[in-house]
Parts: structure tokens; sequence; C-alpha cells
């Protein structure tokens, strides 16, 4: 329960603190289970959604359902830290690459310049030439 209370903080600008504490304080009081239907229920939260009945369900947010999966099933959590890893080391791979070539293409840039200007200085000389001739 920490993780939703902490997550609802963090992104519901709507979020209610007090009533938040308060629930979960009674649930650790009475050693009662926190269902998540009881916590949708008495904090509005818009990250989750019980509906009771035989076409009901739960279904909540990514970052909660993950933070569920993670605490029912040790094999899940392993594989999502592992799947995390990888996707980041692709992005600094990925981020390398595209500096490497923002490097080269301002290299390209200045020795188009450079080009440029020698023919530039090129052309200069030879007019200064034909001046003195």
């Amino acid at each position: 329960m920490d993780y939703l209370e902490t997550f609802d903080e963090e992104y519901n600008p709507n979020h209610k603190s007090r009533k938040v504490k308060k629930i979960i304080a009674e649930a650790r009081l009475n050693e009662n289970a926190l269902t998540l239907a009881d916590y949708e229920k008495a904090t509005k939260s818009p990250f989750v959604h019980v509906q009771a009945g035989g076409g009901g369900g739960s279904w909540a947010v990514f970052q909660i359902a993950t933070e569920f999966m993670m605490w029912i099933s040790a094999r899940f959590k392993v594989w999502f830290i592992k799947d995390y890893e990888v996707m980041k080391r692709n992005e600094l791979l990925a981020e390398k690459n595209l500096d490497k070539f923002f490097a080269q293409k301002n290299i390209d840039n200045l020795l188009e310049i450079l080009h440029n200007e020698q023919d530039r200085f090129d052309k200069l000389n030879r007019y200064s030439k034909e001046l003195d001739l």
C-alpha cells in the first residue's frame, strides 16, 4: 500500500493525503487486508478501478500493475529488471551512435566550409595576379 500512496501522491493532482494515510493506518491497526476496492472507494484514485460481478475485475495503470506483478512473482521481477537493463543499455548505445553521427556531421560541415574558403582564397589570388599583370 505504500507504493499506491506514494504513486498517488506523485501523480494525482487531487491527492487526498489524509484519506490515504487514514485508510492505510486503519488497515494496519485492524490487521485486515486492504483491498483495491476499499482503496479505490476511499481515495477516488483515477489509477485503479475495481468492478464486481461476473464480467468484473481489477484494472490499474501500468506502473501499479507492474508493482503488483513484482510483488507476487519474483520471476517476473527478475525478468522485468533484466529487460529494463537491456533497454537502458540499448538507449545509451543509441545515444552514443547519435553523438558520433552529429560529431561526424559537424566535421563534414567544417570541411565543407574550409573547402569553400579555400576556393574563395584561390579566386582572390588569381584575381590579384591578374591585376598585377
